[in-house]
């Protein structure tokens, strides 16, 4: 999304992370002069053992600018936690109204310890896009883009 701002954030839902990040937000956006349109990206631990990702998109129109749209993605496919929908209420953000959209019912996750790599491409492509495309997600080869990472990022096995 050209012109758009990215705030990328880790939170846990049962905490009151997710409200105080979200009310600091909205603060932010009511001190300034001009709207801008924001995209709030919020990976989410769920349960210290599962990742879930959570976008608040924000438009620059000033008639809906507190009606955002929220997309849930969970590479398992599974509705939103309710603990992560209570945050979000709990922040204030919501008070007006918002569409929360979730994921089509496609699994991008098939094994038990990926969740945080998909998450990560789930929200790279929302950064370079705007948009996500499940059809080429499911396409990538998870070894392959854990591989990619390690190279760029190598683990010291002496430490």
């Amino acid at each position: 999304m050209s012109g758009t701002n990215h705030t990328v954030s880790e939170v846990n839902p049962g905490s009151n992370d997710i409200e105080l990040y979200l009310q600091r937000i909205i603060t932010e956006r009511a001190n300034t002069t001009t709207i801008q349109p924001i995209d709030i990206i919020l990976p989410i631990n769920l349960d210290r053992n599962h990742w879930t990702l959570l976008i608040i998109c924000y438009s620059d129109d000033i008639s809906i600018v507190m009606y955002p749209d929220i997309y849930y993605i969970d590479p398992l496919s599974h509705s939103i936690h309710n603990d992560v929908l209570e945050g979000v209420r709990k922040s204030g953000i919501v008070d007006r109204g918002y569409t929360v959209i979730e994921t089509p019912k496609i699994i991008l996750q098939r094994d038990g310890r990926n969740c945080g790599p998909w998450i990560c491409c789930c929200a790279q492509q929302w950064i370079a896009t705007g948009q996500f495309n499940f059809l080429d997600l499911q396409k990538l080869n998870m070894l392959e883009v854990r591989g990619q990472h390690v190279r760029i990022f190598p683990i010291d096995s002496d430490d």
